[in-house]
Formats: C-alpha cells, sequence, structure tokens
C-alpha cells in the first residue's frame, strides 16, 4: 500500500519497493493470505486479540475500502497518505518506543488496543491494505469454500475477521488463517478454483463522500513548515510524496537528532538542539527505502548543506556577556566559526548546517547559536562538492590549527 501510494504521488516507480508486487500477485492466485500467515501487525493484532472474547460486536468493515479509495484518490492528485499502512504503522512505532517519540508510539498502542473490543478490529476495518487485498481476492484463483454444512457454527464462532456468517464465506474477508478448517468436524471446507469474482457491498453514497473527503484532506496535507531535512534529502515536493513516514531514518541516527516533524504527518527532520548531524555518519541514506533522502557516501554527506548556523548575541556568552566561550568553534568539524575580538562569526559559506555547534552550546534552553534551512542545498542527482568548495575549507580549517603565540609548535 505504501508503495502503490508512494508511486502514485511522486509519479515515479521506486525499484527497491517492487519486490512487493509479489504479495500482489499472491493476492491474485489465493486471497488475503498476506494478512493471515505474512504481515507482521496481523500477527501482533492475534496475539492481543487472544485475551477478548468479543467477536461480531461492530459492523464497519466497509471503511477500510473506502479508506483504501481516499489513500488513491489524494495519491493521484500528489498527496502521501498512506501513514497507516500496517507495515508503516508497526515500525514507526516501534521505533517510537525505542526514541522516545509519543505519538507514533501511541498510534501502534490504539492499534492493539482496538483488537482487544473486538478480534483483529484494525484488519478488519480500518487497515488500507486489507481492503487493498479484499478487493483481489474477489477475482483471485483459489476460495475456501463450504459443502454439505449440518450448521454447527463452528467455523463461524472461530473466524477472526467475521468472514463466516450463516454458512457463507465472504471471500474479501477471509483472511485464510485455517482456522475454520480446524474446526470443522466434517471436513466441509477445502479450496478450490473458482472464476465467480466475490461481490464488496459499497454504496454510491459513501464512494462519493469518500471523493469528497479527500479533496477536503488537500489543503491539510498541503502544510509545509521550515524545517531542516536529513543531509541528502531530495527537493521537498517531491521529499513529501516520497518519504513512507516509517521512521528508520530517525530510529538509526545516533544523536537522537532526527525527530519526526507532525505539520508534514511524520516526515524526519533535523532538531539540532537534540542531537546535531554527526560528521561520519550517513545511516539516514542508507536505511531509507525509497531514495526520499539519498545514500551519499561519506565524501559527499560532508558538502551537503541542510542550512545555515546564526548567532544569537543577545544570547552569546561572548557577545553579550564578554566571556571567553569557544564551544562552538570547537564543535564545527568544518571551520565554518572564526573568532573576532574574541567573538564567534559563523562563514555561511562554510557552514553545512549540521547542528553541532547549536546541540553543544552550554546555555540552558535555547541556544546562543541556532541553525535555519536557509541556503540548503537538495538535489534529486548530482553532487554536492566543487573544487571551490573544497578549497575554501581546507584553507579555513589550516587557519583554525595555527596556534597563536605563547603556545608550543
Amino acid at each position: 500500500m505504501a508503495q502503490i501510494a508512494a508511486d502514485l504521488a511522486s509519479r515515479t516507480i521506486i525499484p527497491p519497493l517492487l519486490l512487493s508486487l509479489i504479495f500482489i500477485l499472491l493476492a491474485l492466485i489465493i486471497g488475503r493470505a498476506y494478512c493471515g500467515f505474512i504481515c507482521p501487525l496481523g500477527l501482533l493484532i492475534e496475539l492481543f486479540s487472544s485475551f477478548t472474547p468479543h467477536r461480531g460486536r461492530f459492523r464497519f468493515y466497509r471503511l477500510k475500502y473506502y479508506h483504501l479509495i481516499v489513500i488513491l484518490i489524494l495519491a493521484g492528485f500528489g498527496f502521501y497518505a498512506a501513514q497507516l499502512d500496517p507495515i508503516v504503522s508497526l515500525t514507526r512505532g516501534i521505533g517510537g518506543i525505542r526514541t522516545g517519540a509519543i505519538l507514533p508510539s501511541l498510534i501502534l498502542a490504539t492499534i492493539l488496543y482496538l483488537s482487544l473490543l473486538e478480534s483483529r478490529f484494525f484488519c478488519r476495518h480500518l487497515c488500507p491494505l486489507g481492503g487493498l487485498f479484499g478487493l483481489l481476492a474477489r477475482i483471485s484463483i483459489l476460495k475456501l469454500r463450504m459443502a454439505e454444512c449440518r450448521e454447527c457454527y463452528r467455523c463461524e464462532k472461530v473466524c477472526p475477521t467475521g468472514a463466516i456468517e450463516k454458512n457463507r464465506i465472504n471471500w474479501s474477508e477471509c483472511i485464510l488463517c485455517l482456522k475454520c478448517l480446524d474446526s470443522c468436524p466434517d471436513q466441509a471446507l477445502s479450496f478450490r478454483t473458482s472464476a465467480q469474482p466475490a461481490r464488496v457491498d459499497l454504496s454510491r453514497r459513501n464512494l462519493i463522500l469518500a471523493g469528497i473527503s479527500s479533496l477536503f484532506l488537500i489543503p491539510i496535507l498541503k502544510a509545509r513548515g521550515r524545517v531542516i531535512r536529513p543531509p541528502g534529502s531530495i527537493p521537498e515536493e517531491l521529499f513529501i510524496k516520497r518519504c513512507l513516514r516509517c521512521g528508520n531514518c530517525i530510529e538509526v541516527c545516533p544523536t537522537s537528532g532526527l525527530r519526526y516533524d507532525h505539520l508534514t504527518f511524520f516526515t524526519p527532520m533535523l532538531v539540532p538542539r537534540e542531537g546535531g548531524c554527526e560528521r561520519f555518519c550517513t545511516s539516514c541514506g542508507e536505511v531509507c527505502p525509497t531514495g526520499a533522502i539519498r545514500r551519499l557516501p561519506l565524501l559527499e554527506k560532508e558538502f551537503c548543506k541542510i542550512g545555515t548556523a546564526v548567532i544569537d548575541r543577545s544570547r552569546c556568552l561572548a557577545w553579550r556577556r564578554d566571556r571567553s566561550c569557544l564551544i562552538c568553534d570547537e564543535a564545527c568539524p568544518y571551520g565554518a566559526i572564526s573568532f573576532q575580538e574574541g567573538r564567534p562569526i559563523v562563514d555561511p559559506d562554510l557552514c553545512i548546517g549540521c547542528g553541532l555547534c547549536e546541540w553543544r552550546c552550554p546555555l540552558e534552553g535555547r541556544s546562543a547559536i541556532v541553525v535555519h534551512p536557509d541556503g540548503e542545498e537538495r538535489k534529486l542527482t548530482g553532487s554536492y562538492r566543487s573544487q571551490k568548495k573544497i578549497e575554501k575549507r581546507k584553507a579555513a580549517l589550516e587557519e583554525a590549527e595555527e596556534l597563536p603565540e605563547g603556545f608550543i609548535q
């Protein structure tokens, strides 16, 4: 689901995600087998569902189809909206637990809590991927069939998604968990080939309502903030469409400086006060599954400008209180900070916005040196290195290494 939404929104085919087409083919052969045997979130939900005796209390199973329609419409308009994809929700939620991000963890906890109210609640009513596989299951080659039933209703009682009702099987809702086969005393259930498509009962009124709802969501999804993106991030418009909001980059960030931007629904942003971008780290690009963050070699990453540091002279110890403080200069590995009469100056041409200076600033609360996304370089392809940049940085670092008078050379 995440791949389809990202591909449609960005108008590109993302090669690393093409393997997911295998599951599309599987659904065309045997329906929602992915939901019953492969989905890791489904397994977790199944474990939580085993704690509750409640089954079949809600009748909202059509919601997942309308959810799917909304996602596809918005993707057609160029907006990624598959934030509740099961794999994305699981990885983001687990990563949120490890990194202390409350909202992603809360979403995963809510999904699991709903399974205590009804068996497989998320799978039944909300999962857009389940909706997609449910539609494909209508025309699948193999379908579960029932013959010579004596109406003991044991299969109906054990079905976790309510796909069996009054000895009739709803193929679009069946996740092929095979619990019904184990419970049937007469072995009346079996898989057979079938050319007859299943029916998904969707009202025309609700389809129109889903379309209208999609249009109302567009202004919300257009919201943009001036945030600092990870190094190697592609241009913003395409970045927003291609990013899966999986949280992989946030989880691997060694300084915990990458956080979720809630304004753009869980895309990553760098918060330098929480942690700067380490000079020798390229992890975020290495784990990005869609290329929203480019996989840059270290020599390229060191010249990728993501912002510019600005000194707040009203807070800086050296500027305001005339005290000696060299911490921002010591933290900068690129020679972008120099001192004039004991006061720090930032060279915007040398600063790449890594935020190590802001992270290390000794002031409590807001730092005296703050990074803004001004001057950021965002390229879909091509190099960030240039001979001019290399020569200027080399000269700045050589000058910084010169010891003042009174020190032994």
